[in-house]
């Protein structure tokens, strides 16, 4: 079935594999804002003459999740998107330990849900999400999120996320948990 374009609010595109030959397609993921969906972009430029582009599969985030923008990890083994529907970042572990790309329902079997307001202290404000980078220090991997609704941007540190392990994304269980802030939450940084 093809796409058409008007069903769509296209945000975003990025590789996250590349495509390395004339038989190994390349994976890209283009977000759908309307219909709260990563859409899995196959391609290979390699064929010579029969440059090929298909979307045929898609990560359901949720239609209510109104995601704005995502961003990789450093091996580009997971994507964090930002939502700002219900103002938090979704989780899809992309590839296996091996760094073969998952099935659709694999990634979708683990998604992991950060909720942004957790890291407000306590503050009652709309976060109003709408990007993120990610980055890496000594101490650990972290997100920071913009957001409009503290005209500032909020840290997450990754390390105190339960994400699934690469080592056994196959034995992941179907509805991860948070922990209960087994670290403090880091201050909230703004622009005020």
């Amino acid at each position: 079935s093809s796409v058409e374009a008007s069903e769509h609010d296209f945000r975003d595109l990025q590789v996250f594999h590349e495509n390395g030959s004339g038989t190994d397609h390349g994976k890209a993921l283009l977000l759908d804002n309307l219909n709260g969906k990563l859409w899995i972009v196959d391609f290979n430029h390699e064929t010579g003459d029969d440059f090929s582009i298909t979307m045929s599969e898609s990560v359901l985030l949720g239609s209510s999740k109104n995601p704005q923008s995502f961003v990789f990890n450093s091996d580009k083994s997971r994507v964090f998107v930002v939502n700002q529907g219900d103002d938090t970042i979704s989780v899809v572990t992309l590839v296996d330990a091996e760094g073969n790309v998952r099935s659709v329902s694999d990634m979708e079997s683990d998604i992991v849900t950060i909720n942004l307001s957790d890291y407000l202290n306590g503050k009652a404000f709309a976060v109003t999400a709408n990007k993120a980078a990610y980055y890496s220090t000594i101490d650990g991997d972290y997100l920071l999120v913009g957001s409009e609704g503290i005209r500032g941007a909020i840290v997450v540190d990754l390390n105190a996320v339960a994400l699934p392990d690469l080592q056994a994304v196959e034995a992941a269980p179907s509805t991860p948990t948070m922990p209960a802030h087994p670290h403090p939450r880091p201050p909230v940084r703004s622009g005020h």
